[in-house]
């Protein structure tokens, strides 16, 4: 039984001795605040806050003292056994009263402990556990009522968002407040606080809210509303020096200086990690730009882009200068694999396939070491890259429309490689704007300039950013951009140097960790064996390339929507008497060897082998019918002595009868 009045004499005569006995006043006022949350009306809840409020306001001295407490003490009552993710805030009591001992608290407390109390709250928000908490706390709620009903469904709010939103706001403004009222001559040791606090709660909340803005939005805000206290005319040291002057200019200079970097440091941050879930869709508006087609606007999406669009106006009031900044990242990126060997030097093709697997691993080694050295919170670079794209969509002009090929490749092994290697640092938002930057290259360049760029890297290089690319098209799951990104990737493996591409190709087909990505290269092998590369018409004294940009469209148009029709023999090459392929010898996209019709036929034998004894439903035997659909469609071109080589092989599996049929007709 709760004895109000009981609880009322303790605490006016705790607050009374509050300042002889400080650790007995906020035990008190935890010990009935946890009694009021498990057997307390919601009456009861308002008369306790109520008094305390009441006694914050009187005491200012007592509320002073105890303030390093009160935040914790005060942001539990915010919960689904008080408040109602469904209801009008204005017409709850407790809250309107849990906000009033917040603003108590701003007014008397200490700043300084109030600062550092906030922020801990603030790091340990969390949308997911107010929803386990919000479910756990209600499990035993009557039936709502029709009124009720209808609320929830006006309303629109998650739990995990609404109460995060609400504990924000409460704290936000008890931040804000603090750190106006500390005196201090350093402040910036006090804003690093704050947005190491924003890092955190982005951190653990970018992946699980349905509303990710809410946390930017405040950010936002606070960013924008932030003004440096005035600086003091003169300082007295501890030692009685008085610090004035040009000596105490430089300091206060200084400080502005390092609190205008973490402002920046956050706003980049908040851009990239906030919304990393989504893209702003540069990549989406290039694509269907390219193809002549309308958008489709997705009010998701949309709604998204105005809080994207207020960072990108808050990075450049801050005089961040995007396409510097944006060259800085990508000769960052540069010098991660500078020490790369000379493929000459790297005798064999296993090594060489170890090699650029490393190269893979090279980014979240960096990663990780740039984390644990870089103190001074310069620029995000992902945040650098998002704004990037927003550029575009925002001027309808791209920011660096002459940007090479190569340095997008750097930019995407050195960002997008960190998903493949720890879903932690997966980027959705990062990783389409480095592909509208990909976009970008490939509309402002002939293949033939695209295959020159990409001659100059190192082939470990190519072969790593090719291999990430295929992972991320083979994971995709949203249709849309699985279409976007195959696309992009397609034309990228048809201006790919002709060696390096098919050993990219046989590589993937022995030894790739997704089937989706064995399927999409055989799609894409045939076209590549069967249709035309522009040729060379002439090289001039600049080494410029002249092509048949007639040509080159049809080549890379046919490819990206997968629907060549089939080519006439006399198109395809094939030089049965070298066993050295000659590189860009004739006008394929890749030149059809015998020697590479024989390695594609051992790696169709490899699978053939793997697929005895499995269920027509394993992958081993559904790439089999895949490779045999792909053989019957290029019998034409292959070496009859090579397929029937794999006649027995093949009619060592159970084949279905259709595909029987097909074999039969192969191998006439």
């Amino acid at each position: 039984m709760i004895d109000l009045e009981e609880i009322k004499i303790d605490l006016l005569d705790a607050f009374q001795n509050g300042l002889d006995d400080p650790v007995s006043l906020v035990t008190l006022i935890e010990m009935y605040g946890d009694q009021l949350d498990k057997e307390g009306t919601l009456e009861d809840k308002q008369q306790f806050l109520e008094i305390l409020d009441e006694q914050l306001k009187e005491r200012r001295d007592v509320t002073f003292t105890i303030s390093w407490d009160m935040p914790k003490q005060l942001i539990r009552w915010i919960s689904g056994k008080n408040i109602k993710h469904y209801e009008v805030l204005k017409n709850n009591k407790i809250f309107s009263l849990i906000m009033k001992c917040f603003m108590s608290n701003a007014l008397y407390g200490n700043p300084r402990e109030l600062l550092i109390s906030s922020c801990e709250i603030l790091s340990k928000l969390s949308a997911e556990d107010e929803t386990i908490q919000y479910l756990q706390v209600t499990k035993n709620d009557h039936e709502p009522t029709e009124t009720e009903v209808i609320n929830r469904a006006n309303m629109d709010r998650y739990p995990g968002d609404f109460f995060v939103g609400l504990k924000l706001h409460l704290v936000y403004e008890l931040i804000s407040n603090s750190l106006k009222r500390i005196d201090t001559l350093y402040p910036s040791k006090y804003l690093k606080i704050v947005v190491t606090s924003f890092e955190d709660v982005i951190s653990t909340n970018k992946r699980t809210m349905e509303d990710p803005s809410i946390i930017l939005r405040r950010i936002y805000i606070f960013c924008k509303n932030y003004i440096p206290n005035d600086p003091p005319k003169q300082v007295e040291l501890k030692d009685g020096t008085i610090l004035e002057g040009v000596e105490l200019q430089n300091i206060v200079d200084k400080e502005i200086e390092i609190q205008r970097n973490l402002l920046r440091y956050l706003c980049t941050f908040a851009i990239a990690e906030g919304l990393n879930g989504t893209t702003d869709r540069s990549e989406v508006q290039i694509y269907y730009k390219m193809s002549h087609q309308k958008v489709l606007p997705v009010p998701f999406y949309e709604q998204l882009l105005d809080t994207k669009f207020r960072f990108y106006d808050l990075a450049l009031s801050f005089d961040v200068d995007l396409k510097e900044e944006l060259i800085n990242c990508i000769n960052e990126c540069k010098r991660i694999y500078k020490a790369l060997p000379k493929i000459e030097d790297v005798p064999t093709l296993e090594a060489q396939r170890l090699i650029s697997k490393g190269v893979i691993k090279l980014s979240l080694s960096y990663h990780i070491q740039r984390m644990s050295h870089d103190t001074n919170l310069p620029l995000y670079p992902q945040g650098i890259i998002v704004l990037s794209s927003l550029h575009y969509l925002v001027s309808k002009k791209h920011l660096y429309p002459d940007i090479p090929l190569n340095d997008t490749i750097y930019l995407f092994l050195r960002f997008v490689s960190l998903d493949i290697m720890s879903k932690i640092y997966s980027n959705s938002a990062v990783d389409g704007a480095i592909r509208y930057l990909i976009w970008i290259c490939v509309n402002n360049n002939s293949c033939l300039d695209l295959r020159k760029q990409m001659s100059q890297l190192s082939p470990f290089i190519l072969s790593a950013f090719l291999e990430c690319f295929l992972i991320k098209v083979s994971l995709e799951k949203r249709a849309e951009s699985k279409t976007i990104q195959f696309t992009l990737f397609t034309r990228l493996l048809v201006c790919a140097p002709e060696s390096i591409a098919f050993q990219f190709i046989t590589n993937v087909l022995s030894d790739f960790p997704y089937i989706e990505g064995k399927y999409l290269i055989i799609g894409i092998l045939r076209h590549l064996f069967t249709t035309k590369f522009p040729k060379i018409k002439e090289v001039d004294d600049n080494g410029l390339y002249y092509s048949d940009q007639t040509k080159e469209k049809e080549l890379v148009d046919k490819l990206s929507s997968m629907q060549i029709s089939n080519t006439e023999r006399k198109d395809v090459v094939v030089n049965n008497n070298d066993t050295k392929e000659k590189e860009d010898d004739t006008n394929m996209a890749i030149n059809l060897t015998i020697q590479r019709m024989s390695e594609l036929t051992n790696i169709i034998r490899d699978s053939i082998k793997k697929a005895k004894n499995v269920k027509k439903t394993d992958h081993e035997y559904k790439i089999v019918i895949v490779y045999l659909k792909f053989l019957s469609m290029m019998k034409p071109f292959w070496d009859k002595n090579l397929i029937k080589s794999l006649e027995s092989d093949f009619k060592s599996i159970t084949l279905e009868k259709n595909f029987e049929s097909k074999l039969n007709s192969l191998m006439d």
